[in-house]
């Protein structure tokens, strides 16, 4: 385990609006406003996703298990933003879930929302992150 210590930075309110990409609105705020590190909350609705459902077995590396959702969906998530070569890159998980089905994974581009979706975005200040790929793992993890 390694770990480091924080402080709270700048809060972020944002709204996404109907058929907006999630992943690209949260980048493109995080370059706006030149967010290096931060945790990302949402919930709304939304249409089409994207997002990799696990591994589709339990091996390293680990070989993805690609979902497309087709239909309107709430949405729970959670994930952060770091930097990966100077860039903010927006890792979010969330669960999607229509009548009494649910399904978790990580979201990917060519997400969009549903209606609305509320985000809060806090920005972790005082530490030095980057995303940096692990040739063993076989994927990206955060470095200090």
């Amino acid at each position: 385990m390694q770990y480091r210590q924080a402080k709270l930075g700048r809060l972020f309110f944002v709204r996404l609006d109907h058929k907006e990409d999630i992943m690209k609105a949260l980048r493109m705020l995080a370059v706006k406003e030149k967010i290096k590190t931060a945790v990302v909350h949402l919930l709304g609705g939304s249409d089409k996703a994207s997002i990799i459902a696990g591994p589709k077995f339990s091996e390293v590396p680990p070989t993805p298990n690609f979902k497309a959702l087709k239909e309107a969906r709430e949405i729970l998530g959670f994930g952060t933003i770091i930097q990966k070569n100077d860039k903010p890159v927006v890792h979010l998980h969330a669960a999607f879930g229509r009548d009494e089905q649910a399904i978790v994974g990580c979201v990917r581009d060519n997400s969009k929302v549903y209606v609305g979706v509320e985000a809060v975005v806090m920005e972790i200040a005082g530490i030095k992150a980057a995303r940096t790929y692990n040739k063993e793992l076989g994927t990206h993890i955060v470095s200090f």
